[in-house]
């Protein structure tokens, strides 16, 4: 292998675990995901389709930004593990919900954005042994500070 691809945001578990960075970035073994990564990710997916309308100039209401969280949680082909943690599925609907509409009405009009899942430009590392390694992955929001 001479060249591959990886996310930047991988390299912390690279440094801790070198086999299971391997087994999962490499091989692509995954384990499922715990409860709460899983819930997580679902309001990630409610917060970014908030913040990301407002920056386009058509927001949208905490109820429509309901609607991407849910679909995430409720997404069949993600693999969760729901005995790990304390909730069901639909217990963790409510808590997503109550906590989406925390966001949306207590944070998200602090801060304004010039960004939101941006994809960064690719970074290429050539290591000393001549393999190159290309540093992928996206930020979550760019906060606009100050003038501009």
């Amino acid at each position: 292998m001479d060249s591959f691809t990886i996310r930047a945001s991988s390299l912390g578990e690279l440094t801790d675990c070198p086999a299971r960075w391997e087994a999962k970035y490499l091989l692509g073994m995954r384990l499922p995901s715990s409860t709460a990564a899983h819930l997580g990710t679902s309001i990630h997916a409610g917060t970014a389709a908030f913040d990301a309308a407002r920056l386009n100039g058509s927001p949208i209401t905490v109820m429509d930004a309901i609607g991407p969280m849910i679909d995430t949680l409720h997404d069949k082909t993600a693999e969760v593990d729901w005995r790990d943690g304390d909730w069901t599925p639909k217990e963790a609907e409510k808590v997503s919900i109550k906590l989406l509409n925390g966001y949306c009405q207590n944070v998200a009009p602090h801060f304004e954005y010039s960004g939101v899942e941006v994809t960064c430009e690719a970074l290429e590392v050539t290591m000393p042994n001549g393999v190159t390694i290309t540093l992928t992955g996206t930020t979550d929001r760019i906060y606009r500070v100050g003038e501009q």
